[in-house]
């Protein structure tokens, strides 16, 4: 793409958010861009169009512009040219699926993290997924969040997992795995000595699933994060879940929102809880534990000092099972770290824990620090991530 004053190279570099532009300028939309000389005959890094012409100069810039390399903005629209051209560019930009097959294979140093975006990944390209997988010894992150993949894929994916030298997060919320996906996962956990985080959040998983993962859980020599949001596991999953962390010296975090826990979960899970010797962040968020269920959570707490998140928003608990929390945290062994204690509040509980006198009227500040807990009021968007219904 040549052409303007004295036979100067022209690039047009658009200005935004890379691929939106590209987007809008094949469906014929106005584009906003900046014209400059090119060097060598070298058109701009990304998303580089030719633009329609009008009005002077090449690509539709006023005459001069490239020759004294001004910036000038203007609004055209595009040739059929452009739009097809614009359409080719978009389609490179998005590395094909034989190539990033191929450079995990070769295990590409460059290649530590994946995110795979098509729509829908059948079970042959799992199959050769997890072969790939199985060779590689590079990447740490693969990202395949709702891409439609059920449990036959899942156990061709799993058989690499357990197999890399290298993988230590997988990211599989919001595919349709079920308790046999789960059950495949399980094995692969047992067999790796690097996936340190796991997420299978929203993916039909029921108490049977819960109980096949936890097999390995305990077996696992790495896995610090389970994520299994989203996923009925009831109180027997829970049950199943509690044995695993009193078993468990990696776990650090456990996620388990919107689980259809209630206060027999609870009761299990706190048991497990005083145990552990590893467990940092329990998160059950929206579940219905009720005061009950904070009581059994608060006699957790009075066993443990490695517990420091404890999320429990949105589970039905009043001032009453704050206190049975606070108690907890009270007769509890000294904190080196505060206790975070997300949805609850601890403000008016002083009298009711013993600490001063009614009289006093000490606020939430005085009682946060007496017990040693610091309390938030909301929880990162990401802790109650909940799957789109499915059409």
């Amino acid at each position: 793409m040549s052409g303007g004053a004295g036979g100067e190279n022209i690039f047009f570099h658009f200005r935004g958010e890379g691929n939106q532009n590209v987007e809008a300028l094949a469906q014929g939309q106005a584009v906003t861009y900046t014209t400059g000389v090119g060097r060598n005959g070298h058109l701009a890094a990304e998303n580089v169009v030719p633009s329609s012409g009008g009005g002077g100069g090449a690509g539709g810039a006023p005459k001069g512009a490239a020759a004294c390399g001004k910036s000038h903005r203007r609004t055209d629209k595009p040739t059929a040219a452009a739009v097809s051209e614009a359409s080719s560019m978009r389609k490179e930009q998005v590395p094909s699926w034989e190539h990033n097959v191929r450079r995990l294979r070769d295990s590409d140093t460059t290649l530590t993290e994946l995110k795979l975006t098509h729509t829908s990944i059948g079970e042959d390209r799992l199959r050769e997924l997890g072969e790939a997988l199985a060779d590689n010894s590079t990447l740490t992150a693969l990202h395949l969040c709702g891409r439609g993949i059920t449990a036959a894929g899942a156990a061709h994916l799993a058989e690499g997992v357990g197999k890399s030298a290298s993988l230590a997060t997988l990211d599989l919320r919001g595919n349709d795995l079920g308790n046999s996906g789960a059950q495949a996962l399980g094995a692969a956990l047992a067999a790796t000595s690097t996936l340190t985080s796991l997420n299978l959040g929203g993916c039909g998983i029921t108490a049977a699933g819960a109980a096949h993962l936890v097999a390995s859980v305990g077996k696992s020599a790495s896995l610090a994060t389970l994520d299994l949001k989203c996923n009925k596991i009831g109180n027997r999953g829970a049950q199943a879940l509690g044995a695993a962390l009193a078993t468990t010296s990696t776990l650090t975090s456990l996620h388990l929102s919107y689980c259809g826990i209630t206060v027999a979960g609870a009761s299990h899970l706190g048991k497990s809880v005083g145990k552990s010797a590893s467990l940092a962040t329990l998160n059950l968020w929206g579940n219905d534990l009720g005061n009950s269920g904070a009581t059994a959570l608060g006699a957790a707490l009075a066993a443990t000092s490695t517990l420091t998140s404890l999320i429990l928003s949105s589970c039905g608990i009043t001032a009453a099972g704050a206190a049975h929390l606070a108690e907890g945290v009270r007769k509890g062994p000294p904190r080196r770290v505060p206790l975070t204690l997300h949805g609850v509040d601890l403000g008016r509980v002083a009298a009711q824990v013993g600490l001063g006198h009614t009289a006093c009227g000490w606020n939430t500040d005085q009682v946060l620090a007496a017990l040693n807990v610091k309390c938030a009021a909301a929880t990162p968007w990401c802790w109650h991530w909940r799957p789109r219904a499915r059409g």
